[in-house]
This record gives C-alpha cells, structure tokens and sequence, in this order.
C-alpha cells in the first residue's frame, strides 16, 4: 500500500473535510452523494461496487491542493508554519482577494476536467462527461 504525507496531501485531506462539511451542512447524506464519506473511506469507492471512483476524486483534491501556494502567491500570501502561537487569529482574504483566488481555481478545475473529456452541457450527466460548470463564470477577471 502506497503511504502519502506531506503538505499537498494534508491540504488535499482538508479540502475534502471542507466539502464534507459543507455538504452536510445543505442537509446532503452519503445516501444522496456518495463522495461523503471520511477520505480513507472515499480512497475504498470504485466505479463498479458504488458507481463512482473515489481514488479519482482524491487525485482531483490533491491537484487543487498542490496549487494552493501558487494561487496564494499571486495574491501576496503564502502557507507557512505557525511560529507565534500567541498570535491573534484576525487573517481575513479581502473580497476582491476570494474572487480571485475563486476564478484561478474555477479555471485550474476547468482544465482538468477538459483533460479528462469533459464538456460543457446544460444538466450535468456524468455518464456523458456533461457539466453545466463546464465553461468559464469569470471571463471578466
């Protein structure tokens, strides 16, 4: 079994805990979106036994999270260790700051999914590789 660490995989783990929480936070279950599930347990999801391919959307957290510090970076930030621990927890991104940091990684994911096939279609079909999130929100940026 391959062992991963480091700080794209724990970026990746905390990607996934982000949407999970967030999703359960909708009222969404396991039973209506399979993807909710711990990150070891998504890592155990194939196509055949649940219908999706759980090792692929760890692979698509871990692309986002290996460039979280080149997006970071182009807004002036980077990911460093905690050095005061007495520091005032008071970090806020500026709003113009997320909308950035959102239409880099709208674009990132973009090209990915592109990669893989995926196009734009008006309902999201994963069957035919259909998303309706398949096209660019932030053209103006």
């Amino acid at each position: 079994m391959l062992f991963r660490s480091g700080e794209t995989e724990y970026i990746a783990r905390a990607i996934h805990e982000n949407y999970y929480k967030n999703e359960m936070k909708k009222g969404q279950s396991s039973k209506q979106n399979k993807l909710l599930v711990s990150w070891d347990n998504l890592g155990t999801l194939t196509l055949k036994k649940d219908g999706i391919d759980g090792k692929y959307y760890q692979e698509s957290n871990r692309n986002q999270a290996h460039f979280i510090r080149k997006k970071l970076n182009m807004i002036g930030c980077d990911i460093g260790p905690l050095i005061e621990w007495d520091a005032p927890d008071t970090f806020k991104f500026t709003s113009e700051e997320v909308e950035t940091l959102a239409a880099v990684e709208h674009e990132r994911w973009m090209q990915e999914k592109r990669a893989q096939g995926w196009h734009y279609g008006p309902v999201r079909e994963d069957s035919k590789k259909n998303s309706s999130f398949n096209y660019s929100l932030y053209s103006t940026i």
